[in-house]
């Protein structure tokens, strides 16, 4: 037996439609109704009770919509993933980084408590607050350094770390040691 109203294929022995709901009735079933193709392998529409021609809903053209917008939104995760480099990480600077440039060096320590000391030829120049954002944004006092490879081409307003090597407003700095109480 058929629905009378949307034409799905129910038990004869139900009284409600499984998909519309709509009550049914054995005499108002379209049941007599249901025509064969000359292959029998589909169903013809089929009419309800008035005489109207009852189709199945096609629903491949929501489903087409909604993959595409499933497939746009991994599309642009992915993206935005590439654009950011994947630098989710928390960067860790904690240390003694210098240029290594004899008695005329700098010399940049980060320290854990989110404190900046810069240092040329040894004398404490300036000491600073410091901080990273959670997409690795470095602010020092009033200035910010985004976390960038182009800081390797001496790039003002940008760092870089790479291994033990320290890209820091265009300068190259490099990872200190800890220094021996024996020197």
């Amino acid at each position: 037996m058929f629905c009378y109203k949307c034409g799905v294929q129910l038990n004869d022995n139900d009284i409600y439609c499984l998909k519309c709901g709509c009550r049914q009735n054995q005499a108002e079933s379209v049941q007599n109704n249901l025509q064969f193709s000359p292959n029998n392998s589909q169903i013809s529409p089929l009419t309800n009770q008035y005489g109207t021609v009852v189709r199945r809903k096609n629903n491949s053209a929501v489903v087409a919509v909604l993959v595409s917008v499933c497939v746009l939104f991994v599309f642009i995760g992915i993206l935005f993933f590439s654009y950011s480099g994947g630098q989710n990480v928390k960067v860790d600077v904690v240390g003694k980084w210098s240029t290594d440039e004899g008695l005329d060096s700098s010399i940049v320590d980060f320290k854990s408590d989110g404190r900046l000391i810069y240092k040329k030829n040894i004398v404490t120049v300036s000491t600073s607050k410091y901080s990273i954002s959670s997409n690795n944004e470095l602010t020092v006092g009033t200035h910010t350094y985004v976390f960038s490879a182009n800081a390797k081409n001496n790039d003002r307003y940008s760092w870089y770390l790479e291994g033990d090597i320290l890209y820091f407003d265009g300068q190259v700095f490099y990872k200190k040691q800890v220094d021996s109480p024996y020197k």
